[in-house]
């Protein structure tokens, strides 16, 4: 990602970074999102309900959803 932080020139460009974390945010929120959903209907199949928070952590990224 840190290269991600300079243009061509070598200078700082934070529109490119910007967008980039923008798109990664998106697509982990859309994999979590998904994760969640697919949990709940396996839970509903077997007959139960999720009643509190449920708390996710990314293997890949080491992030915790709450």
């Amino acid at each position: 990602m840190d290269e991600l932080k300079y243009n061509a020139e070598h200078y700082r460009d934070k529109t490119a970074q910007q967008a980039v974390r923008q798109a990664d945010y998106e697509a982990d929120m859309a994999r979590l999102n998904s994760a969640i959903k697919a949990a709940q209907h396996i839970f509903h199949d077997y007959g139960f309900s999720v009643v509190e928070r449920i708390v996710l952590e990314d293997k890949r990224t080491g992030k915790i959803y709450r």
